[in-house]
């Protein structure tokens, strides 16, 4: 799942258009985007950092308790400028992990490739199913 929080090179890209990107610039709003059998899906919206991770845990939870099956392993990748920033996130990424027994968390760069689609601030939270 990835959570795009400025939609400036989706829009230059032509992925979503410039009215939708005004609106949703203006009303703050980040799309949580998940990726079955190759598609892309918008799955929900975030209007902050937290419910934004929030939202993204319990997705997986919810993927869990239907499929039966147990997570391994959690990874978060970003496009965060700032150290600050990532420290803050990984923090809050750890709080909602508790209550799925996870103690580990992958950290890396999003690649280039997908960074430019994504621009600047952009996450993903990758979850490893067994």
């Amino acid at each position: 799942m990835i959570v795009v929080n400025d939609l400036t090179q989706l829009r230059k890209g032509g992925r979503i258009s410039k009215m939708k990107s005004l609106i949703a610039g203006i009303l703050k709003i980040s799309p949580i985007i998940a990726f079955h059998k190759g598609i892309n899906q918008l799955v929900d919206k975030a209007i902050n950092l937290k419910s934004a991770i929030e939202k993204c845990v319990s997705f997986a939870n919810n993927t869990l308790k239907l499929t039966k099956n147990k997570l391994v392993k959690v990874g978060f990748c970003h496009t965060f400028k700032e150290d600050k920033k990532v420290k803050e996130v990984i923090k809050l990424i750890k709080e909602q992990l508790t209550d799925l027994n996870i103690q580990d968390l992958d950290v890396v760069l999003i690649t280039p490739v997908i960074g430019v689609h994504t621009g600047v601030n952009a996450f993903s939270m990758n979850f490893l199913i067994q």
